[in-house]
């Protein structure tokens, strides 16, 4: 799902000209030469710009076929999770085979509903991305801004935790007196599948805390999704978004 925010949309002309050097080992569909490298740190930061500046869902899949050679897989079941914080099911594209591997991507998107909140936010907040069975991670990023110059985009790579079920990325919020710097964002993460060929199903969630409440642990254990520990029982929610189901994933 993309959702448009006007800080960010000067960037796709800069990205219809952008290159990246190609892995010898890996073979996109026929006749596709990618000028981005999804399945590297500056390709998946290019493609989480280009999901941002696109107008819309159609226009950010043109660019992504022509520029890195993602096709879209599977589709959303449900419509995004709203509270304090809006989840969107994960858009997957598929990559390339590497080494006889397919490789995918996973964004996961989120929007406050709010901006900026109506409370403090002294803690971590953070987004997951989350499967139904095991995958191996090859590549993140994750980008955070807020709707306004004030906040510009944010990128980093260093995750909180990291597992056979999913990844998390943990962020410090500043919050203004019209913004916050983490109002909106995306994450992309390149994985390939683990074990015997079949379907896969993927999750998006916001582990959003405000007044004093704090995050000292997110983790992905198992298929049920994610764990948050927190630092009291209130002033703190999880919100999931709905799936998205993807099939012919192997290992």
């Amino acid at each position: 799902m993309v959702r448009r925010t006007g800080y960010a949309a000067f960037v796709l002309v800069t990205l219809l000209v952008a290159s990246a050097a190609a892995p010898a080992v890996a073979a996109e569909p026929a006749g596709c030469v990618p000028r981005v490298r999804a399945d590297t740190e500056a390709g998946a930061d290019r493609v989480l710009d280009i999901v941002a500046a696109a107008p819309d869902e159609a226009a950010a899949d043109r660019v992504l076929a022509e520029d890195a050679c993602l096709v879209r897989a599977g589709g959303a079941v449900g419509t995004a999770a709203t509270g304090p914080v809006a989840v969107a099911a994960p858009d997957v594209y598929r990559i390339a085979t590497v080494n006889g591997h397919d490789r995918w991507v996973a964004i996961t998107d989120w929007d406050f509903t709010t901006v900026p909140p109506a409370y403090p936010m002294a803690g971590a907040q953070g987004v997951v991305t989350w499967f139904d069975r095991p995958v191996t991670a090859i590549t993140r990023v994750m980008h955070r801004s807020g709707v306004t110059p004030q906040y510009p985009n944010v990128s980093t790579e260093a995750t909180a935790f990291e597992g056979p079920y999913g990844i998390g990325f943990l962020m410090d919020a500043q919050v203004s007196a019209t913004d916050t710097d983490v109002a909106t964002g995306r994450s992309a993460l390149v994985f390939e599948g683990t074990g015997a060929c079949g379907g896969l199903t993927a999750r998006g969630a916001f582990a959003h805390t405000w007044n004093s409440t704090d995050i000292t642990a997110l983790t992905v254990p198992s298929a049920s999704g994610p764990v948050v520990t927190w630092t009291a029982t209130t002033s703190r929610t999880l919100v999931n978004g709905p799936a998205t189901t993807v099939s012919g994933v192997c290992g």
